[in-house]
């Protein structure tokens, strides 16, 4: 947890330089090589790939010869490293020309250091997965020079707005499916191993299910962990509007436990309302070509702590 002056001045943090983008980006989460070049085509100014051994993420890992290819690309490197693990981000960077990253998403201050000292600080996107991002949060990591901070897609639309009006130069989650629980055990695996139910624990197309709910809950294991998805897809585009007037760097689709058409058409939306397209309109027409889609407000519209 990190510990911050109360009397720390948010006027003086967005005065001192947080230098806006004429545009907000659209940043798109893929799974592979493929899609990198799909959702480009689609209008996606920024996608995430994860390196292998260096992401929290149920995201497929992806090798160097392929992050590669699809360079610039951003890397999802979020997970937390001990001492002597730090050699994976180490070598993942410096297999890698500078122009070559679009951008690196961290949660382990220790990329700080890391990417400092090859002149990649200011590419660093602070994304801790499960951690709400307050505005004290933001406003201190923006304050040590890193490139954004991703805003928790667990808090409404007004607190979300009230940090961007304070802490400019964010980035929000905008659709997709929500993260919603992750252990660190192979909790799938321990479930067929018990109930000796014929499964394959790496599929793409395993759901939950509560026991008094409809709602399917995508849930993935990989080396890393297990990982549960919301049983909702989040719909923002009548927000989108307002996020960018409150100064939102860029706008983030989760592609994991969606369709890659879901995905293609969400970015395509998202890029024809940023260019002026009535975002009602997009929202109907999205409905209209996904009826199955169980497309939510998500927490935006509704207090996670009341």
């Amino acid at each position: 947890m990190l510990s911050i002056p109360v009397k720390h001045d948010f006027a003086k943090t967005v005065k001192q330089g947080i230098i806006l983008d004429d545009m907000t980006r659209i940043t798109v989460s893929a799974e592979n090589a493929q899609e990198t070049r799909i959702f480009r085509k689609a209008g996606a100014d920024e996608v995430v790939l994860a390196p292998e051994g260096c992401a929290m993420s149920a995201l497929p890992e992806a090798d160097m010869e392929t992050i590669i290819s699809c360079a610039p690309v951003s890397l999802m490197m979020n997970r937390l490293f001990m001492p002597e693990d730090l050699h994976i981000p180490e070598s993942v960077l410096d297999a890698l020309e500078p122009g070559q990253i679009d951008r690196i998403y961290f949660s382990d201050p220790a990329l700080v250091k890391i990417t400092e000292a090859r002149g990649l600080k200011e590419k660093l996107v602070y994304r801790p997965e499960m951690l709400a991002v307050s505005t004290f949060d933001a406003a201190w990591w923006m304050s040590q020079k890193i490139g954004s901070v991703s805003v928790s897609p667990l808090l409404t639309r007004d607190e979300i707005a009230d940090i961007l009006r304070k802490c400019p130069g964010l980035q929000v989650t905008v659709h997709g499916r929500l993260l919603m629980s992750v252990s660190g055990r192979p909790l799938l695996s321990a479930y067929r191993e018990d109930t000796g139910t014929e499964f394959q624990t790496d599929s793409r197309d395993l759901f939950l299910q509560e026991a008094k709910r409809e709602g399917l809950m995508p849930v993935f294991e990989t080396e890393s962990g297990t990982y549960i998805y919301s049983d909702f897809v989040q719909e923002s585009f009548a927000d989108l509007g307002l996020f960018r007037a409150c100064g939102a760097d860029s706008f983030y689709v989760e592609r994991l436990g969606s369709g890659v058409q879901e995905t293609v058409e969400a970015v395509r939306a998202i890029r024809r309302i940023l260019d002026g397209s009535d975002a009602e309109k997009e929202a109907e027409r999205y409905r209209m070509m996904f009826p199955e889609l169980p497309l939510s407000e998500g927490y935006y519209g509704q207090k996670t702590i009341r």
